[in-house]
């Protein structure tokens, strides 16, 4: 049986600190590898996470997943199991072809997402490049306490509170515990739309790096490539190396919020439902005129962006 060069790891949003409290990964041969359990994760929604180095380098192709955890945002756990459809076998014999890449990406990570409300989800990934391949929604589970503490037993409202402030801060927990954020943003965010990508006010674009609000990257030489409408997530992070209107060289990073953005998907979209979505970012010349608009044929959103020169 082939096997490639990859491993399993897990994430969870950087907003939404979880626990895994079990988890396997079943390859094609039948054998069961582990997933980081104990480990509070909110590293980011798709990024690579905790690593178990146990076992070979090489192994079989993941066939099926199974997850347990614990959502601190919820004070609830949750629990997942879905075999992988269609199979991930050809990804990793042909690797990640995107419009953006010269050749194929091989995989070398495949990522478990956890979020709050019971939304999982996962990716391949490597180099630039990473696959939402799974998105699902786990159910609750009745599960002691004492799992997420490896058997301690502790104040559970006390515990939960220093996990969330130690993670996200003082006014996000205190949005969380008093019941003013969004527990089903997680699942809105895996939601894909037929979406295009454009940037203004620059004359020349040497690479570009795009994540999406559903933990996709992706990587584009030039222009090339984005004004193609494909099913995606809405673009977060646009991570830019190009040559300004004043021909000056700038390598830049901007990011606007999953929340934010997918908002501005949903009012454009109810208002068009069967247009698609043009994402534009415009740039400017001052430090703070980048201006991102969510577009369809004939309504617009504009989205705050954050800058900063890389």
């Amino acid at each position: 049986m082939a096997a490639y060069p990859w491993r399993p790891t897990v994430c969870a949003p950087v907003e939404a600190p979880c626990i895994l409290t079990d988890g396997t990964v079943t390859l094609a041969d039948g054998s069961r590898e582990g997933l980081a359990t104990d480990v509070r994760l909110n590293n980011g929604w798709g990024v690579s996470g905790p690593v178990l180095l146990l076992g070979e380098a090489e192994r079989p192709p993941a066939v099926a997943l199974r997850v347990g955890w614990y959502s601190f945002a919820d004070d609830a756990f949750f629990f997942g199991a879905l075999p992988f459809v269609p199979p991930l076998a050809t990804l990793f014999e042909a690797g990640i072809q995107r419009d953006g890449s010269e050749e194929p990406c091989l995989p070398n990570r495949l990522i478990i997402g956890v979020a709050p409300g019971g939304a999982m989800a996962a990716w391949l990934s490597g180099d630039a490049v990473a696959l939402r391949v799974q998105g699902a929604q786990a159910t609750r589970a009745d599960v002691d306490f004492s799992t997420v503490t490896s058997g301690t037993e502790v104040d559970r409202t006390a515990y939960r509170y220093t996990m969330l402030r130690d993670a996200v801060g003082e006014d996000m927990t205190a949005r969380i515990l008093a019941g003013a954020w969004d527990p089903t943003l997680w699942q809105r965010v895996l939601v894909r739309y037929p979406v295009r990508v454009a940037v203004t006010g620059i004359a020349h674009m040497f690479r570009m790096v795009l994540r999406f609000a559903d933990g996709e990257r992706d990587h584009y030489a030039g222009l090339e490539g984005l004004d193609r409408v494909e099913d995606r997530a809405m673009p977060t992070i646009f991570q830019l190396s190009y040559v300004d209107s004043s021909g000056v060289a700038q390598r830049e990073h901007f990011h606007v919020t999953a929340d934010a953005i997918t908002s501005a998907a949903e009012r454009v979209r109810d208002a068009e439902p069967t247009s698609p979505i043009t994402v534009v970012l415009e740039l400017g010349d001052g430090p703070d005129a980048a201006v991102v608009s969510v577009r369809g044929r004939q309504n617009g959103v504009t989205v705050q962006v954050s800058r900063a020169v890389t």
